[in-house]
């Protein structure tokens, strides 16, 4: 395990990738525990691969870390050692509610000579194809220099973009948040390299830089183990990006892989076991920055690169995959990972960042399982295209115009699951726990569902079955045991415990909602809570949450600036009884929707 930048990786098979985080859940006779290795050096996992007669399976755990601590994390369910791990680690932040739209991006709108028009373009298409983006990710290119082609942090290409606040007015005036890319490496042809030396990671020889390759040639990262290196950091932040109107940073390239392990950071330390630590401490560095300019507006970053903790300060995604149907596959365990890691904001780049661009079916495919991320993103980097940014050389959401109907279709439904997103969002911030969840988080007792893999719960109520397969017109799951379920599109009830196959045609993406499930769907007409009745006798309950979506302090209790409601529900063979709590701040006007078969009588709060 070690970070590493890891560009088109095999979704399957590429390890190591882009995050340091030692830890993993097992279970023992349906008990679970998990075991977290407090270390930041580079360490080796191998799961099942030794044998013993007298002992069985074994798993074989290997660091280069002088004094391993670990900690042994009783559950004995699987929610349980996820609370524990997340008090020990942190919690993430409550993300802005414009994180939960679709976020736009890609390289070469940056990458462009003439890099203001494509980004003016970007937004213009939006409109054009309505299509709703609450969010954009400046990529790097702004930063490029026209003469050398050189990425240079921090230094804004003026020939590409001549007024940096024009940009971010235009983005701002379309309901649009910018995350400008930074990372923390210079080349030796950068501007500032000379001025900022005694701030580089040391060759330990020479007292000198420590080079090493980095985007572009040679290259120094920064350390940030050094207090000044630290406050230089949250200067340029500050100056050259927070002032020019951009919302966020986009910690980017990260991942420190220096390889001389004789490099030396601040006081004579070795980078052997902080290059984690210097990645959490430039997100650190990054989120302070953000707080001191704006110490109202609650703080979003987004990294590539992780260690355990990290989760306090930034969301990630699973890095620079490859356009194809196998990643669509596999990145869904490698998602389900990281929400068992500790870190529940993630997603993917949706179509594929490296390699072809995706064709119509996969991409409406992709599309149709990244709506249940809380990250959703499409973003690509295609250098053999053209530099004249034209629509077919990015991932765009118009590239098929074909394909916009059932864009639309799954980009509206994201927003009908926008208010049991937030919720969740709340929940993870709180509590720990995922948002998007294997079935076994739930199911822990069921067999079937420890190898359940390419199926994922959003929420406690949603069972997703993304199709990641071409030509396919139908899917077949298992449906976990223990409870029933309802086919979303039709009401139909299934018996859990059983596998099916169901329509799955290009437009229809599979969904079922579990037994008891009081699932919030924002309308035109207002907050609907659709109620997924027990068919016999059952109890269920979910908290909605809401607050004004931006402000730093709004959901700190002692400031009670926000709206926490809970929903129970009761059921008997006869009757449906629905009952609202007020936990703090105001009532929320509900609506209620039931399915088309049920014929029992209903109460909410005594009330016919």
């Amino acid at each position: 395990m070690r970070n590493m930048d890891a560009m088109g990786y095999n979704a399957e098979h590429s390890d190591p990738l882009y995050k340091h985080i030692p830890f993993y859940i097992t279970l023992r006779h349906d008990h679970a525990f998990g075991l977290f290795y407090d270390t930041t050096y580079d360490c080796t996992f191998d799961f099942g691969c030794e044998i013993d007669n007298y002992f069985g399976d074994m798993v074989y755990f290997e660091s280069k870390d002088p004094d391993l601590d670990y900690y042994f994390i009783n559950g004995p369910l699987i929610e349980h050692v996820i609370e524990q791990y997340t008090k020990l680690t942190g919690h993430c932040p409550l993300a802005p509610k414009w994180t939960l739209g679709y976020l736009g991006s890609a390289m070469k709108y940056t990458d462009a000579a003439n890099a203001q028009d494509m980004l003016k373009k970007f937004i213009d298409k939006c409109s054009k194809y309505s299509i709703e983006c609450t969010g954009f990710h400046l990529s790097s290119g702004y930063s490029m220099n026209s003469t050398d082609g050189k990425r240079y942090v921090f230094v804004w290409d003026k020939q590409r973009v001549p007024s940096p606040p024009t940009i971010a007015e235009n983005f701002h005036r379309a309901g649009m948040k910018i995350l400008a890319n930074i990372k923390p490496a210079m080349l030796t042809t950068h501007p500032y390299f000379n001025e900022c030396r005694a701030l580089f990671i040391q060759n330990d020889e020479q007292k000198q830089p420590d080079l090493s390759p980095f985007w572009g040639g040679l290259g120094a990262h920064l350390d940030f183990t050094n207090p000044k290196t630290v406050q230089w950091w949250k200067n340029q932040v500050i100056e050259k990006i927070l002032k020019n109107g951009i919302d966020c940073t986009w910690n980017d390239n990260n991942e420190f892989n220096i390889r001389n392990s004789q490099a030396k950071c601040f006081h004579g330390q070795s980078i052997e076991g902080l290059r984690p630590i210097q990645t959490i401490l430039m997100i650190k560095s990054s989120y302070d920055a953000q707080i001191q300019a704006n110490p109202t507006v609650r703080p979003w970053l987004l990294t590539r690169a992780a260690c355990a903790g990290a989760q306090r300060y930034a969301g990630t995604w699973t890095g620079d995959n490859r356009c194809s149907w196998h990643t669509l596959k596999y990145n869904i365990p490698m998602g389900l990972n990281l929400s068992l890691s500790g870190f529940p904001l993630i997603g993917h780049d949706v179509g594929g960042f490296a390699g072809e661009k995706p064709s119509l079916e996969l991409f409406v495919r992709w599309i149709q399982n990244g709506i249940f991320h809380p990250r959703f993103c499409v973003h690509s980097w295609r250098p053999n295209q053209d530099d004249n940014c034209d629509d077919n050389s990015e991932n765009s959401l118009w590239m098929y115009e074909d394909a916009l109907p059932l864009i639309h279709d799954a980009l509206y439904f994201r927003k009908h699951l926008h208010s049991y997103l937030y919720s969740l969002s709340h929940e993870a911030a709180i509590t720990g726990h995922p948002i998007i969840r294997p079935t076994v988080y739930h199911f822990q007792f069921d067999e079937k569902c420890r190898d359940q893999s390419f199926e994922f719960l959003l929420g406690p109520w949603l069972l997703v079955a993304s199709v990641y397969e071409e030509n396919a017109t139908n899917r077949t799951l298992y449906l976990p045991s223990g409870t029933k379920w309802y086919d979303f599109w039709t009401d139909q009830i299934y018996a859990g415990g059983q596998t099916i196959t169901v329509a799955a045609t290009l437009d229809i993406f599979p969904l079922f909602v579990r037994e008891g499930a009081l699932l919030p769907f924002q309308t035109d007409d207002g907050l609907e809570i659709r109620v997924y009745p027990f068919e016999g006798i059952g109890t269920s309950e979910f908290n909605l949450y809401d607050d004004d979506g931006e402000t730093m302090d709004c959901y700190d209790e002692s400031q009670g600036r926000f709206d926490l409601q809970t929903i129970r529900l009761l059921c008997n063979e006869n009757h449906i009884q629905i009952d609202t709590f007020v936990i703090e701040g105001n009532e929320t006007r509900l609506q209620w929707r039931f399915p088309l078969n049920e014929q029992r009588s209903y109460q909410v709060n005594q009330q016919e």
